[in-house]
């Protein structure tokens, strides 16, 4: 029992040393190759934790290799930009300019779920307030609003309450991906009729729809491209 004890607090201190070598990223922040590497560490770890038949060594040992490993193609990474290229891939552009550019959705996987929840952690809820928004090749979205959205401007107010609070205005998505939302706003009715005049005076079907939403009572839609 005592030597059970002892082994995983040994791997556990060289586990910490080896993790603290390859750099300080958080998890959402490590390249494809540097989580494979952090998955390898954990599984190798846990091996002679398990089994006090298996030797202490034949734990550590690959570890220190995988921590070369990790030290080489970091470098390389660095040095090199065709490598840094080869091995994180390439940032891609997903809006530019306020348009969808469903293309690189499509080759990338990312859902239109995926930029709405990017666009809200940045607090912009309407798709045309967007210069560019880029999936990073860690898999993180990062989103840039135009210039004249970046602060307070006469297109964000909608309308100034008794009190003299100015009320701005706020997308909110009703139909993604051709299907509707569950939470539906108050004016939902209303909305959702707006949505249906456009789509018979498009020639569309609801299932047509990649995003469509209303901003200052006012309804937006992008379509899928065929």
């Amino acid at each position: 029992m005592i030597n059970l004890f002892l082994r995983a607090i040994i791997l556990y201190v060289i586990v910490i040393v080896t993790m603290r070598l390859m750099g300080k990223r958080q998890l959402g922040q490590l390249q494809p190759y540097e989580l494979v590497i952090t998955i390898i560490i954990a599984d190798l770890a846990s091996l002679p934790m398990q089994d006090e038949k298996l030797p202490l060594i034949r734990g550590i040992i690959p570890l220190i290799a995988l921590l070369f490993v990790q030290i080489i193609l970091s470098v390389l990474c660095f040095k090199s930009k065709s490598v840094r290229r080869f091995i994180n891939g390439k940032p891609i552009t997903l809006i530019e300019n306020g348009v969808i550019i469903q293309q690189n959705m499509k080759r990338t996987l990312t859902t239109i779920s995926d930029i709405l929840e990017a666009m809200h952690s940045q607090e912009i809820s309407d798709i045309a307030q967007i210069d560019y928004a880029i999936l990073e090749t860690n898999g993180s979205i990062t989103v840039f609003k135009k210039g004249e959205y970046s602060t307070l401007s006469l297109s964000d107010i909608t309308s100034i309450d008794n009190s003299g609070t100015i009320k701005s205005s706020f997308a909110i998505p009703v139909v993604i991906d051709g299907k509707e939302v569950t939470d539906k706003p108050k004016n939902y009715n209303r909305i959702i009729k707006k949505i249906r005049n456009v789509l018979t005076t498009d020639k569309k079907e609801q299932k047509d729809i990649l995003l469509a939403y209303s901003v200052s009572d006012n309804v937006k839609i992008i379509y899928k491209e065929k």
